[in-house]
């Protein structure tokens, strides 16, 4: 079972201003709450106990497509991120 959408975070957002000024990245933070919100389309009125296991593997841009899958498979939920088929984040959600 997976589901999977896209994003886009645009240079307006406020954490921009003061996350690396001048040369802005989105914040991980805003990747994992973009990954509760597919959870939330996904799978409504599932809730996130614990994030057991997240690696960030490469910074994300203003603008750029960020592509959000999520896996169920053996009891146990994964997410990948991807910018043009590169690899900006993975892990897994421990559900209530």
């Amino acid at each position: 079972m997976s589901f999977e959408t896209e994003v886009h975070f645009s240079k307006g957002h406020p954490s921009f201003a003061g996350h690396f000024l001048g040369n802005p990245i989105v914040a991980g933070v805003l990747i994992l709450d973009q990954v509760r919100h597919a959870l939330q389309q996904w799978q409504p009125g599932a809730v996130i106990e614990a994030l057991p296991n997240v690696k960030f593997a490469t910074p994300l841009l203003p603008e750029q497509a960020l592509s959000i899958r999520l896996e169920e498979a053996k009891g146990k939920t994964r997410f990948r991120c991807e910018c043009d088929g590169q690899l900006v984040a993975h892990g897994e959600l421990r559900l209530k």
